[in-house]
């Protein structure tokens, strides 16, 4: 099949050319665009908005007569006579098009034009696309004024269009609209002149209204009269450089800018790889953002469109200056100041970040017009589709400039920030070269562009303690001590809690000093007050940046000073800036605070541990922890091994022992001391039982003086024990008026909020809401005042059935603020009393107020520019409909007899009267006041809008709450000064009331419109969210998730996580957004069958080809017509759903994060079930696994809310199961990020398991690919009795295909035993499919199990189309297969005959009948004996598998036997948790001894912290229910064999204790001598009272996108990163590449990437790479983890590849059959490409994981000769012959491998094949499917 070549370049010109038409403005803007193109100099244009039409006439070049004819190219579609550049050189618009023939199309267009070589013009006349009239030469009445040029006439334009007709009338009637249309025109017309090089004058004008005139002219090329050097080189001829401000004028003309700025204007330029910006940018701020201008060449970008980042890059860096911010500082004495520079609240080496934007004015956004180009010159496309790469070089830039800027002129820029991973060392790729500046910006001279500094500083806190500013004033002298360059890590001692507090009161003035006294800084030389001096260069000043101290590096090799050999992490990175060699105090525009402050901490740390201490003369190199340290050091007593440890007083951490620091620190080096890691207590000294620091947190630093140790009571207090460790609680429900309500950590942001409430609440986990109504607050009785910050009061419950009364917290504050808040609202809106006497006050403009107000006795006075004047008077109506009336004057400038200048004009604002609320505080901050007032015009100008009706008399107040309907229109500024005095006045903290002043607030609240909501928009009451404990015949007992500690004695003690309550209703999910789209299906498939006439379909091929997103091309393309679709066709699938865990959805979600989309494009879920850790049971486990994950939880949960993603928190159960309850359907196809999503086909779903990147393109809305697979039908006969389960056919299945006999495959269950098997059983079977390789399994839609099942889950509407569907012919039948159907392969089970199987250990499908069991464990010397039975997980927690547990424990607990073995019971979701515990199946079990567990996946994926005193390496056995036991993945230990049978085989067997015991026959001893046998199990589908609901705290969150969160990504977090692209291919061939391991046998994905304790870096790519193949055998070395180097050393494998990824080394993997099989984790695929893995060639892979690697970037290639595997060993070098050809072809073509023995040099071939398609060549080439992705396209 022949290529496709690319479009010649004017064809492909002129199909770009077509530009759609959207509006008036829109056209004006093309026809000027025309205009410059033809190299015009003048330009009048005349605009009529009301009748659609404009006419525009230039003096340019012209267009050509013969355009004009019948042959010519003028008005046709798709035409543009202008390629790319004008004839001198320059830049075009119409290079990237504007065509006349859509213009003509929607309105009558008329052009007429004389080129400038020929004397006749020419005229054309279209009509909505026809032809009117044609003209050459044209009449005379037609010839141009300008003599040549071209004038096009447009009238009625969209005249054809009666819907956008009828926007004329808003025209026609003027007002906001209009005004506003009017100023987006003239400001885009300024837009393009400012970017055009050339002079042009531009003349508008609106036809419709005489004052609407605007002459426009810049550049003027004129010469001045001024004798400048610029004039008398005009005189002379010479060239003349350009000067940006040359086009200033224009934005004096326009009004945008006042001409006074005119010399406030500095030019900038700056250069970085291949982008540069020059412009200039104004010294004054402007109150809009209206003067402020971005082109990329000469295409303007639009602040409003894809191009917002350029301006807000600017904005942001300005904002976070003092730029645009006033003095208005309290004049204070000379005592006050000494005080202040003692108290440490104070920050006296300049603002904070806070006092920055809190003093910011009015006038705050800079004014600036700057033009980029890229390094080629011209970017005809850059500006209109800028990609991703460009944008951020860009983004970069622009924030380098305005910082530079900022900071020469002393604006005090905040240093930007930097990504944890970003390099340190190497340049940024937007800042190398550096910024070149021009020389004339004042304050900034010629910078040294190699130097620019890129390395991250620290973020800055929004409050510095006084500690913290104490430092930053040490005197540091690095330039004569030999080790200076060594220093230790900065210290954090902010603490949160006082952070949060206000700064409104104060105390003692000296009450800083007494409690955060620190050390006195060392002395320093003379002269070097403020100054940093470094020794690397003598005439460069240098910013000290260093890295951060990672876990571990206390006990790594530090240097001895004075020698060469320093590790790097101890060096000092010295990077040139600019400016004078020496800085004073005053000068910070140029110094990192931020590295200025860590560099003097860690150097003064250095110079008292390593300078002074390892260096005394004696001690020869030898030093203790107290010599090396000079902080206290306090002994500690571990209270285990009662063992002496040493704990540092300032940083908290323990220390090795003295006697081992003597004994172990020696001179390993000349010049190098190696420290000794620290001794091991008995408890993990690095990290807390919850996984945080072992530190002592939010303290201040203690003192230095000499005593009792100050300290002590500190750790006392905030230390978190780790013996002892508090039991995390679940938090205080919040209260909701109408939804959902805030998380109080979230609400609670503003200065009344209680932090450490706030913080303890936000730290206890669940987020659970319940709604309570006015009228049962009404009804609330008060039962006390708690902690004097809260009402703890009783509301009875509402419905018919309840009981229960709620307990619920108000706070007090809160309240009485919402109660004032109201009162001054009510107030405020009040009309005005014709008596008052403000009533009868008039302004100089006419205008009276409309509401009660109070006349100033001094009225306000104020100077406003002429601009502002404007304003004022035309916006007066709006402020006096609010009670602020003013007189405007003005006075004219004179000139008297004895002034040597007039005077200057002056424009006054007197304000006369103000509301009652704000006057007094107006007239006491009269800044305030000014503020208000122009804020609120500036807004008004900005955004106009129709004015709320006016209140003429009182009889709207009369009505309740009246001033809910005209507060919207009311200024911001009163409102916020009503909100903060609301807040004053409010009752405080702490202030006590009794029960009648509560009764009297909470009765004073009722009658609020708004009684749930405090001032500043917070949640005010708190509901203590209750949870039934099991009773019989009483009121339940409840209690509280979490409780201020003086509560506790008020609830119950003892707290039931997760108990059950049938007072909740059920939550209606929403069935409709969860039903398959059977109507979209349906027609597909009639598209398919006439794609495929006559051809049977399985019912596999049904929903896939169902969901295909262009069946024609997936299914005829390479498909012999559609022949031979099985594995050959490659579908391109759209997706219904997605579903992800928690462990891959961090990676997903990171992925998904960097296309930068609003929300997903299909419906989506995140279940929290992999990182919970199974130990001791639900109510200990849960908690702490929350605590431990909190930093996940948050980002998955924020991420979730932001992009619309419903969010099922920790404790809501396993993903497959909750998909299987809520979300999976008949003839559903979804994709999920876990291999066992195939759950889901239970249901008669095509469920795919799949990696992270392939999630994300079904999010995206891109075309998800899969190789079509074959069908393996399995029918089933018979019927399943006695102890057979659904458990065993898949075990059966499983030995009999193995574990790569499913790759390729979808499983097809058939037959008449489907019909007597359960929902939930069919589930049970799909789900193990995975250990086959299969791609998915199904079963047909069977009403006897389907329905049911639908409707116990509430889906009883989808259970009615799924049957009438299924109830149809073949043809429209898409829910079972088509008679006839044929299967690839085939395999018949009959049910009946089938026996209980065991499959283990090590592997799933090593199949054995119970029968057999006991002679294959003996011959294999399995243990006889084994210590855990674990049932539940997402293949077995169903209602039918936990019942028939049940029957087996029922029998065992009669006969008085308990089991022997430890049991462990897992339900799969919180319905399935709470629904056994109602019908006492949940008691059955902990009456037995067993121990239930979360629900989630805990033990079955490593997530099992065992207490059985099992040691790692240590041969044992368990029975569980899982469907997956590859070595070490249960436990860690390798040598544990898992064996899987069903849940109730597991059961019986547990109370044995035996792994030869078959409850089918063999008997246990009971206590009297009696033998028990078991009796058959016996259980129920699905429960008889339907199933509960359960904890409410456990539904999801809303599927609503919220662009307004923020995802919490910590930058310095452990546990989450935000991701880097991968490089691309190399244009070329691989060569050079090593061999890093041969794995010898099975290589599945926990052997890359393993689980367990890993699963917390999931997020994390560098952190969870260093398990990357820890689990896989060597075949050089045969060792675990364990090679060689080239060397001969030998490494681990994540070491080696770590190695050679800093040498630039790559290498490859070779392996053998099934490699990557297992769960679809897409670490497996990242963690080797993150380390520089480029090749993986193997006898065969596991489909998930092959798709994977591809959309990494990493080629997966299989051995054509399987022998060849031994042929390569571990350092081999390889290069590729073919494959780059191979890629650029889209699959096509041989590869071989060129091998290199090591060690013997010996060459040869290997031939290999490939499996890869267009597409994912494209991903290869790339770099990663995200790669391709982001740049927006797909394929090769």
């Amino acid at each position: 099949m022949s290529r496709i070549l690319p479009l010649p370049k004017d064809i492909a010109t002129q199909v770009h050319s077509s530009k759609q038409i959207i509006n008036l403005q829109g056209v004006i803007l093309a026809l000027i665009e025309n205009s410059l193109d033809a190299g015009a100099s003048k330009i009048d244009l005349t605009v009529d908005f009301r009748r659609g039409g404009c006419t525009i006439e230039d003096n340019g070049s012209g267009i050509r007569p013969h355009e004009f004819g019948e042959d010519g190219g003028l008005g046709r579609m798709y035409h543009t006579s202008k390629f790319g550049t004008g004839e001198d050189g320059r830049e075009l618009f119409g290079s990237s098009g504007t065509y006349l023939a859509s213009l003509a199309a929607l309105s009558l267009l008329s052009i007429t034009s004389r080129h400038r070589e020929h004397h006749d013009h020419a005229t054309l006349v279209i009509h909505c696309g026809s032809l009117l009239a044609r003209h050459i030469p044209a009449p005379q009445s037609h010839e141009l004024d300008m003599g040549h040029g071209t004038h096009v006439a447009v009238r009625d334009l969209f005249g054809n269009m009666p819907v956008r007709v009828k926007q004329r009338a808003s025209a026609e009637a003027g007002g906001a609209d209009d005004q506003r249309t009017w100023q987006e025109l003239k400001h885009a017309v300024v837009a393009l002149l400012l970017a055009w090089p050339a002079p042009c004058a531009v003349r508008i004008k609106d036809v419709n209204c005489e004052p609407r005139t605007l002459s426009l002219s810049g550049r003027n090329s004129a010469i001045n009269g001024a004798l400048t050097e610029k004039t008398l080189n005009q005189l002379v001829g010479k060239a003349v450089k350009s000067d940006f401000r040359d086009a200033l004028p224009i934005l004096f003309q326009a009004g945008i800018t006042s001409p006074k700025s005119r010399h406030k204007w500095i030019p900038v330029s700056a250069s970085a790889q291949g982008v540069c910006v020059r412009g200039a940018i104004c010294l004054d701020p402007a109150p809009t953002k209206q003067c402020q201008f971005v082109s990329i060449g000469i295409r303007p970008c639009d602040s409003g469109s894809d191009h917002r980042d350029l301006y807000d890059a600017i904005n942001r860096v300005v904002a976070n200056s003092s730029f645009g911010a006033v003095d208005d500082a309290t004049v204070i004495d000379e005592a006050e100041k000494v005080r202040r520079k003692h108290d440490r609240r104070y920050k006296n080496d300049g603002y904070t970040q806070k006092q920055l934007q809190g003093r910011k004015s009015v006038d705050r956004w800079p004014m600036f017009v700057l033009q980029l180009q890229a390094g080629d010159r011209f970017t005809p496309t850059l500006a209109k589709s800028t990609s991703e790469s460009s944008l951020n070089a860009m983004v970069t830039l622009l924030e380098a400039t305005a910082s530079e800027w900022l900071a020469a002129h002393h604006f005090r820029p905040q240093k930007r920030m930097r990504r944890r991973n970003e390099e340190q060392t190497a340049p940024s790729p937007a800042l190398s070269p550096a910024l070149r500046r021009a020389s004339s910006v004042s304050g900034l001279s010629e910078r040294i562009a190699a130097a620019t500094p890129t390395t991250p500083s620290l973020k800055r806190p929004a409050t510095t303690t006084g500690a913290t500013a104490s430092k930053k004033r040490r005197i540091v002298d690095l330039s004569d001590t030999p080790g200076s360059r060594g220093v230790l890590p900065l210290r954090h001692s902010n603490s949160a809690y006082f952070d949060g507090l206000s700064r409104t009161k104060s105390g003692r003035a000296n009450l800083s000093d007494d409690r955060c006294k620190v050390r006195q800084p060392d002395t320093a030389a003379p002269g070097q007050n403020g100054t940093i001096i470094a020794t690397t260069t003598p005439t460069m000043e240098h910013k000290f940046t260093l890295d951060p101290v990672e876990a571990g590096q206390l006990s790594s090799v530090m240097p001895t000073p004075g020698t060469k050999a320093e590790p790097e992490s101890f060096r000092l990175r010295a990077t040139c800036s600019t400016g004078p060699a020496h800085h004073t105090s005053d000068d910070f525009g140029s110094i990192d605070g931020e590295a200025l402050l860590e560099a003097t901490t860690r150097a003064e740390d250095w110079n008292h541990s390593a300078e002074e201490t390892v260096r005394r003369p004696g001690i020869s190199g030898v030093a203790t922890v107290t010599d090396l340290m000079e902080d206290d050091i306090l002994d500690w007593i571990d209270p285990i091994t009662k063992q002496t440890h040493q704990v540092n007083t300032r940083t908290g951490v323990v220390l090795p022992t003295t006697a081992t620091m003597h004994n172990a620190v020696s001179e390993t080096t000349p010049g190098r001391v190696t420290a000794l890691s620290r001794r091991k207590a008995a408890i993990d000294i690095s990290v807390s039982s919850a996984g945080q620091a072992l530190r002592l947190a939010n303290r201040s630093l203690p003192s230095r003086a000499v005593g009792e140790p100050q300290w002590l009571h500190g750790i006392l207090k905030d230390w978190d024990n780790p013996v002892f460790q508090k039991q995390a609680e679940e938090q205080i429900a919040v209260v909701s008026f109408d939804g959902p309500g805030l998380d109080p950590a979230e609400g609670c942001k503003h200065r009344c909020a209680d932090h450490a409430l706030t913080q303890h609440f936000a730290e206890t986990g669940d987020k659970g809401t319940s709604k309570i109504s006015k009228a049962g607050l009404k009804q609330a009785r008060v039962i006390r005042q708690v902690d004097d910050k809260f009402i703890l009061c009783s509301i009875p419950g509402t419905g018919v059935n309840d009981s229960h009364n709620t307990l619920v917290l108000v706070d007090q504050h809160a309240a009485s603020e919402r109660v004032i808040l109201e009162r001054l609202l009510n107030g405020l809106c009040t009309p005005v009393n014709p008596d008052a006497l403000a009533a009868s006050y008039t302004t100089n403009t006419g205008l009276r107020s409309a509401i009660q107000t109070t006349v100033l006795e001094r009225p306000q006075r104020f100077l406003v520019s002429e601009k502002e004047s404007e304003l004022f008077a035309k916006h007066a109506r709006h402020c006096a409909d609010w009670g602020i009336l003013y007189d405007l004057t003005y006075t004219a400038g004179t000139l008297a007899a004895s002034q040597v200048r007039e005077s200057p004009s002056e424009h006054r604002i007197t304000v006369r009267t103000l509301p009652a609320g704000i006057a007094e505080r107006c007239t006491l901050l009269p800044n305030l006041l000014i503020k208000l007032l122009r804020s609120e015009v500036w807004n008004v100008a900005r955004s106009p809008g129709p004015a709320l009706g006016r209140v003429e008399d009182g009889s709207e107040q009369e009505q309740e709450h009246a001033w809910l309907r005209r507060i919207g229109s009311c200024p911001k500024g009163i409102v916020e000064m009503l909100n903060s005095r609301a807040c004053r006045s409010a009752i405080m903290f702490n202030d006590v009331l009794s029960v009648a002043q509560c009764e009297k607030l909470l009765a004073d609240l009722t009658e609020c419109l708004f009684p749930f909501m405090c001032a500043h928009g917070r949640d005010l009451p708190l509901t203590l969210d209750m949870l039934a404990v099991r009773g019989s015949g009483s009121t339940s007992s409840r209690t509280l998730f979490a409780l201020p500690g003086s509560l506790r004695s008020l609830i119950l003690q003892r707290r039931n996580l997760a108990t059950a309550t049938d007072s909740f209703s059920a939550v209606a999910s929403d069935v409709e957004a969860r039903t398959p789209p059977y109507a979209k299906l349906l027609k597909r498939l009639r598209e398919v069958r006439r794609l495929l006439p006559g051809r049977p379909l399985t019912l596999a091929e049904k929903i896939l080809f169902s969901h295909l997103d262009n069946p024609e091309e997936s299914l005829l393309e390479g498909t012999n017509n559609g022949a031979d679709i099985r594995a050959k066709a490659t579908l391109k699938l759209k997706p219904d759903r997605v579903a992800m865990q928690d462990a891959s959805a961090q990676m997903a979600l990171l992925q998904f994060m960097s296309c930068r989309l609003p929300t997903t494009a299909v419906p989506a879920s995140i279940h929290c079930d992999h990182m919970i850790v199974g130990e001791k049971g639900a109510d200990t486990d849960l908690p702490n696994s929350i605590t431990g994950n909190k930093e996940v939880y948050d980002f998955l949960e924020s991420a979730a809310k932001k992009y619309g993603i419903e969010f099922w928190p920790p404790g809501a159960g396993i993903i497959h199961q909750a998909v299987l309850e809520n979300y999976a359907a008949p003839g559903l196809m979804m994709l999920g990020t876990d291999s066992h999503t195939p759950n889901a086909g239970g249901l008669g779903a095509i469920a795919i398991g799949v990696g992270g990147a392939d999630a994300v393109d079904a999010l995206v809305d891109a075309p998800w690919e899969l190789k079509a697979p074959k069908v393996r039908g399995v029918r089933l006969e018979g019927k399943l009795s006695g102890w057979a389960s659904p458990k065993d056919v898949i075990m059966y299945l499983a030995g009999k295909l193995t574990v790569r006999g499913g790759t390729g495959y979808i499983i097809e269950y058939t037959g008449p035993g489907v019909e007597s098997l359960s929902c939930t059983g069919m589930a049970t079977i799909c789900n193990m499919g995975a250990e086959m390789g299969a791609t998915t399994s199904l079963f047909p839609f069977t009403p006897s199990a389907h329905i049911p099942y639908l409707n116990s889950t509430h889906r009883s509407s989808i259970a009615e189309q799924a049957a009438a569907i299924a109830g149809s012919p073949d043809a429209h039948n898409l829910l079972v297969a088509d008679a006839g159907a044929e299967y690839d392969d085939e395999v018949v089970i009959n049910l009946s005959e089938l026996e209980p199987h065991i499959n283990g250990p090590f592997t799933p499908d090593l199949s054995t009948p119970l029968s057999a069991f006991k002679k294959v464990a003996e011959a294999n010397k399995w243990p006889e004996t084994f210590g855990a039975g674990l049932i539940g997980s997402c293949t077995n927690s169903s209602y039918a598998d936990m019942t028939r547990c049940e029957s087996v424990v029922r029998q065992a607990s009669e006969a008085g036997l308990k089991p022997k073995a430890d049991f462990f019971i897992t339900p799969g979701s919180e319905q399935i948790r709470a629904t056994v515990d109602r019908d006492g199946t949940m008691q059955t079990f902990e009456d037995a001894g067993g121990i239930v567990l979360a629900n989630a996946c805990g033990p079955c994926i490593g997530q099992w912290s065992r207490t059985d005193g099992v040691q790692k390496g240590e041969n044992n056995a368990i029975f569980t229910s899982y469907n997956r036991n590859f070595p070490g993945r249960n436990d860690g230990n390798r040598k544990t064999m898992n064996f899987l049978a069903s849940p109730e085989l597991v059961t019986a067997m547990s109370y044995s204790g035996r792994t030869d015991f078959n409850p089918l026959t063999d008997s246990i001893p009971l206590p009297n001598g009696q033998q028990f046998r078991f009796d058959p199990p016996y259980g129920t589908d699905l429960p008889s009272k339907g199933f509960a609901v359960g904890n409410p705290a456990f539904q999801p969150t809303p599927p609503t996108p919220d662009s307004s969160v923020e995802i919490a990504v910590d930058p310095h977090a452990e546990r989450l990163a935000l991701l880097e692209p991968f490089e691309p291919f190399s244009q070329g061939e691989l060569t050079g590449l090593r061999v890093l391991v041969r794995v010898k046998g099975q290589c599945t994905t926990d052997t890359i990437s393993a689980a367990g304790p890993w699963l917390k870096y999931k997020g994390h790519l560098p952190n969870i790479s260093e398990n990357t193949l820890i689990g896989a055998v060597s075949a050089d070395t045969n060792a675990v983890n364990s090679v060689m180097d080239t060397d001969g050393s030998v490494h681990t494998i994540p070491e080696l590849a770590s190695k050679w990824k800093a040498a630039g080394q790559q290498w490859m993997i070779v392996a053998e059959h099934n490699y990557g099989e297992g769960s679809a984790r897409e670490h497996a695929a990242l963690q080797p490409r993150y380390l520089g893995g480029r090749v993986i060639v193997a006898k065969s892979f596991a489909r998930i994981h092959e798709t994977n690697l591809k959309k990494q970037g990493v080629v997966p290639l299989t051995f054509a000769n399987e022998a060849d595997y031994d042929k390569l060993a571990g350092c081999d070098e390889v290069s590729t012959e073919g494959l780059y050809d191979m890629l650029q072809s889209g699959g096509h073509g041989a590869v071989r491998l060129s091998v290199k023995k090591h060690g013997t040099g010996e060459v040869f071939s290997v031939p290999v094949r490939y499996n890869l398609s267009k597409d994912q060549c494209g991903f290869i080439l790339a770099g990663s499917a995200l790669n391709l992705l982001s740049q927006g396209g797909k394929g090769a």
